[in-house]
């Protein structure tokens, strides 16, 4: 059961789950967050999922390289949004997070 449930825990609980800090798992500290809204994706055509997919997999890479998290991809009436997370375990470093504004 642990191996298939694995799968939804986030990256950083796994990994301070697998370190031994269950103690630090009700951490509060300060992050950068990001909302990116996601243009482009028509959700009538057949093969969205596959686009959505493909885009997902793009942003994971570059957040993870610069040591983001990615929190949730929302789609509700508004459009498509991707929440990312900047500064939380294992990532933190105690500086705190920086800001980015891109309009």
């Amino acid at each position: 059961v642990a191996d298939v449930l694995q799968h939804y825990v986030p990256g950083p609980v796994r990994s301070w789950l697998e370190r031994g800090l269950h103690a630090w798992l009700a951490d509060f500290r300060a992050m950068g967050v990001m909302f990116i809204g996601v243009k482009g994706l028509n959700y009538d055509r057949p093969d969205i999922l596959d686009k959505l997919h493909a885009f997902l997999s793009a942003a994971q890479t570059v957040i993870y390289r610069y040591q983001g998290t990615v929190n949730r991809l929302a789609v509700d009436d508004k459009g498509t949004v991707l929440l990312v997370l900047v500064g939380a375990p294992p990532y933190w470093t105690g500086c705190g997070p920086t800001g980015l504004f891109v309009g």
